[in-house]
């Protein structure tokens, strides 16, 4: 009420952490001033709510130029104050975003680790940046999900090995398989007619989810995962089109590692032929068969990389197969051959 304003002091009225700053502005006026520069500041109702203030003070003399009192009109700008910390809240969340994704793609770009190890990565540095506990990339099969990676941060622990089946939860693999973001702020609303869902998300404490597919030249290859704990999350924009861009780099990682495979086996197929270019003329000059054919086998495994490669020699009179001769890695040479692997009978 009116009475109960006019008995209290200004001061406290203000938000303790503005209480010094505004009543100093205030205090330190000159003779020659006749009113103060509009001031912004907080201050408290009874009820302890904050309200944003926009305050001009206008000085009040006597004839004699002597300070008699103050008049002030304040204006309640809480609406545009929130705006305004909403506006510098998201602009910074932005351009940490911003920073996260450069930094990964710098990452990504300049190491040779394989897609297990660059998944891990990515959980790891995009579950701080959300501000989440729980990262997961998961592997779409036809009829279920397969946990590839869940990043636990208050533990820095590395799951796999769980399983969703989409009898389980229908309406979710069509939304992924459909190329859609599945958004939850509020999880445990949505997971009560689903058992084993349900027992998933209290088991874990989750309270909100993001889930975003990857899909890879037009087919879907796993689900990009974020699993709030403890306390709801409510999504925004930025954290949702954050998640689209992290699906993105996964994207890049799964092509880095095709081509990587195709390499190898490019790679593979080139020293094999290698191998077999050179020393065909030795093999066709080699009078010895049995010569021959450890020599075959010799260059054969260590291209290979076999563990082992036995020869077997069948019997024309009896049919039986025997083992002439072993070579084994470990060796990098030929072993003795097995008592057992000798008159063997094959339909």
């Amino acid at each position: 009420s009116k009475e109960e304003l006019l008995s209290k002091n200004f001061s406290s009225l203000i938000r303790k952490d503005y209480i010094t700053n505004t009543m100093s502005f205030y205090q330190n006026i000159l003779d020659i001033e006749e009113n103060f520069t509009t001031l912004e500041f907080p201050i408290l109702n009874k009820n302890g709510d904050e309200i944003w203030i926009s305050q001009n003070v206008f000085v009040r003399r006597n004839n004699f130029g002597e300070i008699e009192g103050y008049s002030g009109i304040a204006r309640d700008i809480t609406l545009l104050k929130n705006i305004e910390d909403e506006k510098a809240k998201r602009q910074f969340k932005i351009e940490e975003y911003s920073k996260t994704l450069k930094d990964l793609a710098v990452l990504n770009h300049s190491n040779n680790d394989n897609f297990d190890q660059t998944i891990s990565n990515i959980l790891k540095i995009t579950s701080d940046a959300l501000g989440v506990n729980r990262a997961g990339y998961w592997i779409y099969d036809t009829d279920k999900i397969i946990c590839c990676k869940l990043y636990e941060s208050q533990t820095g622990i590395l799951e796999s090995g769980i399983q969703f089946y989409r009898n389980e939860n229908i309406s979710y693999f069509e939304k992924i398989e459909n190329k859609l973001q599945v958004v939850q702020s509020d999880i445990r609303s949505y997971s009560t007619n689903n058992k084993i869902k349900s027992n998933y998300v209290y088991t874990n404490n989750i309270f909100s989810t993001l889930d975003t597919p990857v899909f890879f030249d037009g087919e879907l290859k796993g689900i990009l995962s974020f699993e709030s704990t403890h306390q709801i999350k409510n999504w925004d924009n930025e954290d949702i089109n954050f998640a689209k861009s992290i699906s993105d780099l996964i994207v890049i990682a799964l092509a880095s590692q095709m081509r990587l495979e195709i390499e190898q086996k490019l790679a593979y197929k080139s020293e094999l032929l290698l191998v077999i270019n050179k020393n065909t003329n030795q093999f066709l000059l080699e009078k010895s068969t049995e010569k021959l054919i450890k020599g075959i086998i010799n260059e054969l495994g260590k291209v290979t990389k076999s563990e082992r490669i036995s020869f077997f020699r069948r019997d024309k009179k009896t049919s039986f197969f025997d083992q002439k001769c072993m070579w084994t890695n470990e060796l990098q040479d030929f072993d003795t051959v097995y008592p057992i692997l000798q008159n063997l009978e094959f339909d």
